[in-house]
């Protein structure tokens, strides 16, 4: 199985002082429309705000995994470049057995291997 699980701060800018709050709103209402629009099961996007931020949390199960996650990704860097967060992978087309971490910061998607979970067996399985 294939499976991503993490969150992103939704943000326009690097600095949150300095925030365009009606751009902000834009790229929230911009975020929530693409998310209307996916339609795969076992695939959820959730965006929230908690204290005067947004919070975009994502899951996905499958048994293949797609490049559409990866995608939404790149194009919520774009559109809101400030936005940072976690995503954690499981990719079976390049791993069976050890996840990978997405960092997304200042307008960047970096690739880490996880030191927390992997290898996935023995650690989580046997």
């Amino acid at each position: 199985m294939d499976n991503v699980n993490g969150w992103l701060c939704i943000r326009e800018g690097f600095r949150e002082e300095d925030e365009d709050t009606k751009l902000l709103e834009e790229i929230v209402e911009r975020i929530r429309s693409k998310i209307d629009s996916i339609d795969v099961v076992n695939e959820y996007y959730d965006l929230r705000s908690a204290n005067g931020e947004f919070y975009l949390q994502i899951l996905i199960d499958h048994n293949r995994l797609s490049d559409r996650p990866y995608e939404f990704l790149e194009w919520i860097i774009k559109i809101a470049p400030g936005s940072f967060g976690l995503i954690y992978f499981l990719d079976t087309r390049y791993s069976d057995n050890h996840y990978k971490v997405l960092r997304v910061a200042k307008g960047e998607i970096t690739e880490f291997e996880d030191p927390f979970l992997s290898p996935q067996n023995p650690t989580i399985e046997e």
